[in-house]
């Protein structure tokens, strides 16, 4: 049976799969392998042989032109140095026809190259899986610390008013192109005017006043987040440990797994989610609430 991803338009997605139990020894591998991919698919680069033994395939792809509801297909075709063929079929679902938002494009925490160097590779080997692993983890960098950690522009993002003198911006570092608009007019910032901005911890204070009382009272447009060239250097460190961990996890196909037994009768425990000195490290950015 084929397996089954739900995806997006405008979603980029690797598959792979590893036909080392189907060979019955240890010496036959993949030499080459091609993809065929439905209209509507578009591959990135070529298919990727990679594994102790050269016995994993894996595509990297991106939804293009699909249309919501329909399925497509990706197949993978691999010949092995004794001449057989091994293929497998992946059912794609296409569950919305809208592009990512253009908010959420840059959001890489570290560049292909960074990775790369700390995993130790120096060719186009399972380039596929660590572009997807350090979009996955700068993902779950932003979720555990409850903003967005990369540079984006926010248009008109609004808030509650409570009544009080602070205001919590949901994405910090403020960079540029601030504008505060409560109840319909645009305030103005400075020490003799509405309110003061710190921007380094993304918080605004109302001068002489309070926020105006009642919900989406007020909006809020800004540039906020870090560049590559800004990011603090331990998130930068925490975020390629990650993605070598679990890069790690990759290699020795020990993902969802919570221990690995040994031929030794020795067993090992195996650490999913982020780990504990990370957190550590990502605790002192998460964002302020009240």
């Amino acid at each position: 049976m084929a397996e089954i991803r739900e995806m997006r338009v405008g979603e980029r997605e690797a598959v792979g799969f590893d036909f080392a139990p189907d060979m019955g020894n240890n010496t036959e591998h993949f030499d080459s392998a091609t993809v065929a991919l439905s209209t509507g698919l578009s591959a990135n680069g070529t298919p990727i042989i990679s594994g102790n033994n050269n016995t994993y395939l894996s595509q990297a792809f991106t939804v293009t032109t699909a249309t919501a509801g329909n399925y497509y297909t990706v197949t993978i075709t691999g010949t092995t140095d004794a001449g057989n063929i091994k293929k497998k079929v992946f059912l794609i679902r296409v569950v919305a026809d809208v592009a990512p938002s253009a908010a959420n494009a840059n959001t890489a925490l570290v560049r292909l190259d960074e990775a790369k160097a700390i995993i130790g590779k120096t060719t186009d080997e399972d380039t596929a899986i660590i572009e997807m692993l350090i979009d996955g983890v700068s993902s779950e960098f932003s979720a555990y610390t409850g903003r967005n950690l990369m540079t984006a522009t926010y248009t008109n993002e609004t808030y509650d008013g409570d009544g009080m003198h602070w205001l919590y911006l949901k994405n910090y570092p403020v960079t540029a192109n601030l504008a505060v608009v409560e109840d319909d007019i645009a305030l103005t910032a400075g020490n003799e005017n509405d309110y003061l901005a710190y921007n380094t911890e993304g918080r605004l204070y109302r001068v002489d006043d309070v926020w105006y009382y009642g919900p989406k009272t007020i909006q809020v447009t800004y540039t906020a987040g870090y560049s590559n060239s800004t990011l603090p250097y331990d998130i930068k460190i925490a975020a390629l440990k990650q993605i070598a961990h679990e890069y790690g996890q990759y290699s020795r196909k020990d993902w969802g797994l919570d221990s690995v037994s040994y031929p030794d009768g020795s067993r090992s425990m195996v650490q999913g989610g982020l780990l504990k000195l990370v957190k550590e490290v990502l605790d002192g950015y998460k964002r302020y609430t009240i």
